[in-house]
């Protein structure tokens, strides 16, 4: 069935969907690109309520439909916009990733060839005016990093999340539920794609409303043995001790599975995360 869908598509236009909330900076860049190298049927945007102009760049171009919600999580508005996609694949634009010339030829080449239900490329990180490949998205333990990414619609049919917690951890999310209803990722390494990375969030109130945030994502839509096997790096310090400061009813109400390990670590390791934590913050002060 997959290699007939292909068959039938080969070569025609596909959707494209994209998120934007004040996305002025790399947006025109990103979408030339994407405009140049590939057959975009149509441009599915939803933007967060931009303040710049970032809906009056998306006007410059063909074939774009925008819907706004303010507030609303990436993930929620992930799966709004998969939702709306009438191609049998359809490409997710992240702003601010710039795909190599040629990108979406040989992604649909890897897609031909049954690789994976979505298809990440090789990242590189363009930082002081160098390009850094990127060693999270070659190791299958850490994160998938978002898109660009080529995806087979039927793949993620099932994908779904409520609009609270899949904020910026969304690409395990999605591969989670990728991988529990028969599907897969693959990192295509033949291409690439450069990332312009975001400024860090230096006000310290918004940096821990996020990582609360990304903690109860954590515990709502994954579970340690899925991280365990597939993302470790959730299991780190940093996550369990973000984790361990939720309340434990909600987490007990939510996905009690999340207790006994959360427990352990408690013993074995609170006291040093906590410690390893003010060390960190004493040194940034000094520096």
């Amino acid at each position: 069935m997959f290699q007939d869908c292909y068959k039938e598509y080969s070569g025609v236009c596909v959707d494209f969907i994209c998120l934007t909330l004040n996305a002025e900076a790399h947006l025109a860049e990103t979408l030339d690109a994407w405009y140049g190298d590939a057959p975009v049927r149509r441009l599915l945007v939803i933007d967060g309520g931009s303040k710049d102009d970032t809906m009056k760049i998306l006007g410059d171009y063909p074939r774009v439909s925008v819907w706004v919600y303010p507030g609303m999580t990436t993930g929620k508005a992930w799966e709004l916009l998969k939702n709306k996609v009438e191609t049998p694949f359809f490409i997710w634009v992240d702003v601010g990733k710039i795909p190599k010339k040629g990108w979406f030829d040989e992604m649909m080449h890897q897609m031909e060839l049954d690789k994976g239900d979505i298809l990440g490329s090789v990242r590189f990180n363009y930082k002081d005016g160098r390009l850094e490949e990127d060693p999270i998205i070659r190791n299958p333990q850490e994160r998938l990093l978002g898109g660009p990414w080529l995806v087979w619609k039927e793949g993620v049919r099932s994908y779904h999340v409520d609009d609270d917690y899949a904020q910026r951890n969304i690409d395990i999310i999605i591969r989670r539920q990728l991988e529990e209803s028969g599907g897969n990722y693959h990192l295509v390494t033949t291409t690439s794609h450069i990332c312009y990375l975001p400024t860090p969030v230096t006000d310290k109130e918004e940096l821990r409303r996020r990582h609360i945030q990304c903690a109860k994502g954590i515990v709502k839509y994954i579970t340690p043995s899925y991280a365990q096997e597939h993302a470790s790096y959730l299991l780190n310090d940093h996550w369990m001790l973000m984790m361990n400061m939720l309340d434990w009813d909600w987490i007990k109400e939510t996905n009690p599975v999340w207790l006994p390990v959360l427990k352990e670590w408690r013993i074995r390791r609170l006291l040093i995360a906590k410690a390893a934590r003010i060390l960190y913050g004493f040194y940034m002060r000094l520096r």
